[in-house]
């Protein structure tokens, strides 16, 4: 009879010996993680959240962050002109996935390659920019979430005017600079019309624009402004706060980031579930699908932001039906 000591051995080298024969054992131990590539418009403090939720979306498809995937992520701090050498970097990482957030920085990773898939992550009217065929059949190698920024600009200037029941002129800013911003005010001068509002376009692509289109602002006294969604008024949102709240001037914004931190009222799909969704795209091409047949998606759920001290502050009472449907931010 064999020691006892001398059975354990052999039967401990068996299941080492078929664990190691099992298909693709040491295939999966030895396989270094893949690279996504994330391109943020902001600076790293204002990602950080959206790298998370990004990283969760990913990770519904089973890949575990440094195990399977990392994440190399680079941030435009505000400044548009870096997307092409920002995607260049990811590229030569060799990124399998390239994550971006603004239309300029799709056209950017789209210039840069036709064959690494390029997942939008809020992407304003992509289809009528010419990025994706259709959002059905996106065909090529982009794909992801888009934002139907137009329609929900309408929206907002609606919930404005409940707001501020009073108002009839209404001031929308707008960044010329952003691809397709002729279009959504097209569509805001339509719906201001229906609603017997007079709107006027102001507008700025630059921050020094932006602060003597707020100084004319504080002059012409509009009684609303409707805040455009750019990256430019993002980046810079805590200016247009102060001086709406220095000029007394009611104001809709495109994030409600941007109502937390002190502006009156928001309605808008929350970027970290912008993210991810965007993440779920990822996850999916790592397992093997293409951007050509992955349907573009929208949010699905879009939060009315009012904040009470703002809207106290200005003198105005937010209307039952508005409270009802509203989070109300103290």
């Amino acid at each position: 009879m064999r020691p006892p000591h001398a059975l354990f051995r052999r039967r401990l080298l068996q299941g080492i010996a078929a664990t190691l024969a099992a298909p693709g054992a040491l295939a999966q131990t030895g396989k270094a993680p893949r690279r996504v590539g994330v391109v943020f418009s902001t600076d790293p403090h204002t990602s950080r959240p959206y790298v998370d939720a990004l990283a969760d979306g990913i990770e519904q498809h089973g890949h575990r962050r440094e195990r399977d995937y990392v994440l190399e992520v680079r941030h435009a701090e505000g400044r548009p002109e870096r997307y092409p050498a920002l995607v260049r970097e990811l590229l030569d990482a060799h990124a399998e996935v390239i994550v971006v957030g603004a239309n300029s920085s799709v056209l950017a990773a789209k210039a840069a390659t036709s064959t690494v898939p390029i997942v939008m992550a809020g992407v304003l009217a992509p289809d009528a920019m010419g990025l994706v065929e259709s959002l059905a059949r996106p065909g090529g190698n982009v794909t992801g979430v888009a934002s139907m920024s137009s329609s929900v600009t309408a929206k907002r200037l609606q919930q404005l005017r409940e707001l501020v029941p009073g108002a009839r002129r209404i001031a929308y800013l707008t960044n010329p600079a952003v691809p397709g911003w002729d279009r959504t005010v097209k569509v805001v001068e339509d719906a201001g019309a229906t609603m017997a509002l007079h709107i006027s376009t102001v507008t700025a692509s630059t921050p020094e624009e932006l602060d003597r289109t707020l100084a004319a602002l504080a002059d012409q006294r509009p009684d609303a402004l409707l805040v455009g969604n750019a990256l430019l008024f993002w980046m810079h949102r805590r200016r247009i706060v102060d001086s709406c709240a220095r000029h007394r001037i009611p104001a809709s914004h495109a994030h409600g980031e941007t109502v937390r931190e002190g502006g009156l009222t928001s309605y808008a799909s929350r970027l970290d579930d912008t993210f991810r969704i965007a993440g779920t795209f990822v996850g999916r091409i790592l397992g093997g699908a293409k951007p050509a047949d992955l349907p573009v998606e929208q949010p699905m759920r879009y939060e009315l932001l009012v904040n009470a001290r703002t809207a106290r502050a200005l003198g105005i009472a937010i209307p039952a039906a508005l409270r009802a449907s509203a989070e109300v931010v103290e």
